[in-house]
């Protein structure tokens, strides 16, 4: 059983407490969901030898690096499970392109811009391995 799985199973067998208490720790007071606030500790771990005062001044873009990298890979998994084109049954011939795949290309171009953004603003040498765009190349 997944990771995944088992966390589902768990869900369904909770109480309505439980499961409110799941939501709490899931997502922060302000209403971010977690992996997002771990996604914007992480890009701020990245320029932690720069200057405090500039890394604040650019927290912003950080958040909004956060944000799509968020829904980078929730639409990512998405994909997986749905494809980025859709087949006829009967005459593969058809197909249509399912909105996910223009989408994905937009959000990509977006983080990227983003991120080297900050790097040119904050000066900061970061390793592109660092940077998690591997994982949408």
């Amino acid at each position: 059983m997944s990771e995944i799985e088992r966390i589902l199973k768990i869900l369904r067998e909770a109480t309505e407490d439980e499961r409110a208490e799941f939501r709490r720790l899931l997502f922060t007071p302000t209403g971010e969901p977690l992996s997002v606030v771990q996604e914007h500790e992480r890009l701020r771990a990245l320029f932690a030898d720069v200057d405090e005062k500039q890394v604040e001044l650019a927290d912003g873009a950080i958040w909004e690096a956060a944000r799509i990298r968020h829904q980078l890979d929730e639409i990512n998994e998405k994909a997986k499970i749905s494809g980025l084109v859709k087949f006829h049954p009967e005459d593969p011939t058809k197909q249509k392109v399912l909105p996910v795949s223009k989408e994905l290309p937009k959000l990509r171009a977006g983080y990227a811009n983003i991120i080297f953004k900050l790097i040119r603003v904050l000066g900061a040498n970061v390793n592109e391995d660092e940077l998690g765009l591997d994982d949408y190349e």
